[in-house]
């Protein structure tokens, strides 16, 4: 079926028109598969960072507990760990020494303690991760004190 405008130079088909409306159709669903798509990635990429930054803030807790046990277990064996270098403590439940690496969770566990001015023992400890945003840590910082003498 052709039909032209009258007094129009370039005459318009009713089949032209209809080809441009279904690209305009196809371009509009487009548009909505990638915004719903890019939503989602978002989504993941958050939820997953979300879980990574609670198991982070629970291996942090951890450590800080499990080191509260060494300083009421024996407080000299602790403060000779106070030496401001970093200790890994990897394993769960954590111990001295040995990999940094926690296993089954892609995360890194840390502390450094540091013999503060008033005799106190500062525990910084750092649960770190990386994803496709980059480097990403929970950090929980202490300070124990020899309170059993």
């Amino acid at each position: 079926m052709n039909k032209s405008v009258s007094g129009s130079r370039y005459p318009v088909t009713g089949r032209a028109q209809s080809m441009f409306e279904v690209i305009f159709a196809i371009a509009v669903a487009a548009l909505i598969l990638v915004g719903i798509t890019s939503l989602a990635a978002t989504s993941v990429k958050n939820s997953s960072f979300s879980t990574n930054n609670a198991l982070g803030t629970k291996y942090a807790q951890e450590a800080v507990e499990w080191l509260r046990e060494e300083r009421d277990n024996n407080w000299n064996t602790f403060a000779a760990n106070a030496t401001g270098t970093e200790i890994c403590l990897g394993s769960s439940p954590p111990s001295w020494g040995g990999s940094c690496k926690i296993p089954n969770a892609g995360l890194e566990r840390k502390v450094t303690l540091t013999t503060i001015p008033s005799g106190a023992i500062e525990a910084v400890v750092v649960v770190s991760w990386v994803d496709n945003q980059g480097v990403h840590s929970a950090r929980s910082v202490t300070r124990f004190t020899n309170w059993n003498r």
